[in-house]
C-alpha cells in the first residue's frame, strides 16, 4: 500500500489537520469487500490527538472517469474547526 500525501500547507488550509492524503484499498484475495471489477481508493485526514478519517470511494472502470471530481467535491466538505 503506497499513500501519497497533500502537502502539510493544503492539508493545513483545506482540512485543518496535520496530515492527509490518498491509497489505492486492495483487500485480500480471500476478503471478498469489493466484487471482482470494483476497486476503491480511500482519502485519509489525521488530527493530532483527536481523530483520523478514512473516507472510502468504490468505482469501477466505467465510473473511474468521475473519481477525481467525486473525490474533489468531497474535500471541500470537510474540515475541523479546532
Amino acid at each position: 500500500m503506497v499513500y501519497t500525501l497533500f502537502p502539510k500547507l493544503y492539508t493545513q488550509q483545506q482540512f485543518n489537520a496535520d496530515i492527509s492524503g490518498i491509497y489505492d484499498f486492495e483487500p485480500r484475495k480471500n476478503l471478498h469487500v469489493l466484487s471482482k471489477d470494483e476497486k476503491s481508493r480511500v482519502l485519509v485526514i489525521h488530527k493530532d490527538n483527536w481523530l483520523d478519517i478514512e473516507i472510502l470511494y468504490y468505482y469501477t472502470a466505467e465510473t473511474e472517469p468521475y473519481l477525481e471530481d467525486v473525490m474533489n467535491e468531497t474535500r471541500r466538505m470537510l474540515k475541523f474547526r479546532y
